[in-house]
């Protein structure tokens, strides 16, 4: 009997994604909207209010749905004049799903909406301030591809009060390739427009005396910004020029860091973490993400308080890991925006090095495997070499483990099994293959290791 109320229920309920985005450059809502096919539209309106909790936010009275596609972030159609058209009638009856999305608009109380013909063009509009090079988001219209740019100059006159007679706009063609809209009787089709484009307005005129665009500010803060990204990097406490050295052997301080810029913001003690201590520093920083990771070390030195030899970055995905980030060489393209980075202080990897985690082994102890440090490796170091700066590392990160590097040995490690015993003369990266966060087994002999070759065999014995 529940099971035929809820098929007849399902059958009289239209359910379908509705959004809702304050204004550009805030991430957009989505919800589900559930009304019955029989309620109107002005009756859905109010149900979609409630579900992104706007009242006392925005009237009523100031929103309405429309047509909205979420794939190309198009605005489709508004429904002027069918505000008592029942949901069932307007979607086009109760279906699993449905092709197309809605979207719920708010307008200013001085504003009018604007009816949306289908077939039109969305344009997120964006207005660019040569003077400090920023570029600024603005807000979503929607227009016919019919009309001219000269059209369109009268458009953001209206709607936002840009200058017509001044302004210059240029489209966002490609992927991170701009061109600028100078026929003024050229239509939107004509120009390449489609469902959805982002449009840039400088609204004075300024530095036009370049020939070509590629040689203006206009241009020249557009390419800057298409090419920037924000990343979310943690400060640690300046520290002395001693201190820095201190930390450069190593003592694995966790901090993060920024580069000081124009676009450098720094979060409010409101805003930070409670579960930080107060020497904590988050900042969002804006880089060019065409720089090396070694011009962006150099950027930071100077936040870190030290050079940027002296202090690690690590790059934190969303699961929580982290690896460090050694190829000074590689450009930031790979990182997407608000990508975070953990700068920890001490000696940074040169070329050829690798740092590898090393375990405690205590076969005889019911929890045998314990971390013990971290260390660094390079082409062509043997495993015995190895073993002589264990006893500097340990020192450096304050373990209280003492070792002699006679009476230990050096043990492949597989999840937490130990495996193949390496040889003093072994070399790394040669006989040895290691990679960022390579672990192996340190084990504590009762006397100095005999075994020298690979033809020797080793038997655990557990008493």
């Amino acid at each position: 009997m529940a099971a035929e109320s809820q098929l007849e229920l399902d059958q009289t309920v239209c359910k379908i994604k509705v959004y809702y985005r304050q204004k550009l450059g805030v991430p957009i809502m989505e919800k589900r909207l559930e009304v019955n096919k029989d309620k109107t539209l002005k009756e859905a309106v109010a149900v979609a209010h409630k579900l992104f909790a706007l009242e006392g936010v925005v009237p009523i009275e100031r929103c309405r749905l429309v047509k909205y596609d979420d794939f190309y972030e198009s605005l489709e159609r508004s429904y002027e004049g069918m505000e008592d058209t029942s949901m069932g009638q307007l979607l086009g009856g109760v279906r699993q799903a449905y092709l197309y999305d809605l979207l719920l608009e708010a307008r200013e109380e001085e504003d009018v909406f604007d009816a949306y013909a289908p077939s039109g063009c969305t344009l997120k509009v964006f207005e660019v301030v040569l003077k400090g090079g920023v570029v600024r988001p603005v807000n979503v219209i929607h227009t016919s591809l019919n009309i001219t740019v000269g059209d369109l100059q009268k458009l953001l006159e209206r709607k936002f009060k840009f200058p017509a007679a001044t302004s210059r706009i240029a489209m966002e063609k490609y992927y991170l390739d701009h061109a600028l809209l100078s026929n003024p009787m050229s239509s939107l089709k004509m120009e390449g427009f489609y469902r959805c484009n982002k449009v840039y307005v400088e609204p004075h005129g300024e530095g036009q005396k370049a020939v070509l665009f590629s040689q203006t500010k206009f241009f020249s803060v557009l390419d800057g910004y298409a090419h920037s990204i924000n990343l979310q990097i943690t400060l640690p406490p300046m520290q002395t020029e001693k201190e820095a050295a201190a930390a450069a052997t190593d003592g694995g301080v966790k901090l993060n860091n920024s580069p000081s810029a124009a676009d450098e913001k720094t979060a409010s003690k409101e805003d930070a973490d409670k579960d930080k201590t107060p020497a904590d520093r988050t900042i969002t920083l804006k880089v060019d993400k065409r720089m090396t990771v070694a011009t962006f070390k150099e950027q930071l030195s100077k936040t870190v308080g030290a050079p940027a030899e002296n202090f690690k970055l690590y790059r934190t995905y969303p699961n929580g890991q982290e690896f460090e980030v050694t190829r000074l060489t590689d450009t930031l393209s790979q990182y997407n925006s608000d990508a975070k980075i953990v700068v920890r202080m001490g000696r940074a990897l040169r070329v050829g090095e690798v740092r590898i985690k090393l375990f405690l082994l205590k076969i005889n102890d019911s929890e045998y495997s314990k971390h013990l440090v971290d260390s660094v490796v390079s082409k062509g170091m043997t495993v015995g070499a190895l073993k002589n700066q264990l006893v500097d590392d340990l020192k450096t990160a304050g373990s209280t483990v003492t070792i002699d590097p006679t009476r230990i040995r050096v043990r492949k490690k597989t999840w937490k099994e130990p495996r193949t015993i390496l040889l003093d003369n072994q070399k790394f990266d040669l006989d040895i293959i290691v990679y960022p966060g390579w672990e192996s087994y340190v084990q504590e002999l009762d006397k100095e290791e005999e075994l020298t070759s690979s033809a020797d065999t080793a038997i655990f014995v557990r008493h």
